[in-house]
């Protein structure tokens, strides 16, 4: 477990007791080699399940920026705090895919 968010309930009292946590000290210190929500690299909103969103994208939508982004939307939709906008932005991006694959097939 090298995430914050991997600890088990137990872990958690193991760290909260490691440091004093609950013993007068007014915080927490997030024990060596943990990472508290790590925004740039892991944030929370793009990590629950099993695969991180960066894995589910570069698998299933390879180089299609538009699809990346209606995959993006998707995927966080239930952990950003607005999951109606983001499926509306998801929904944005998609129609402009489907409008880009008719102009090529319509030769435009």
């Amino acid at each position: 477990m090298s995430r914050l968010n991997d600890a088990t309930p137990a872990e958690w009292d193991a760290a909260a007791k490691a440091v004093g946590w609950g013993a007068g000290r007014p915080t927490m210190e997030i024990p060596k080699g943990w990472v508290a929500n790590d925004v740039v690299n892991h944030p929370s909103h793009y990590t629950h399940g099993k695969w991180e969103v960066i894995e589910v994208l570069e698998e299933f939508f390879g180089a299609d920026p538009l699809l990346w982004q209606v995959g993006k939307y998707v995927l966080r939709h239930d952990h950003k705090g607005n999951s109606i906008q983001d499926l509306e932005k998801a929904k944005w991006y998609l129609e402009r895919k489907i409008n880009k694959l008719k102009e090529q097939q319509n030769g435009s």
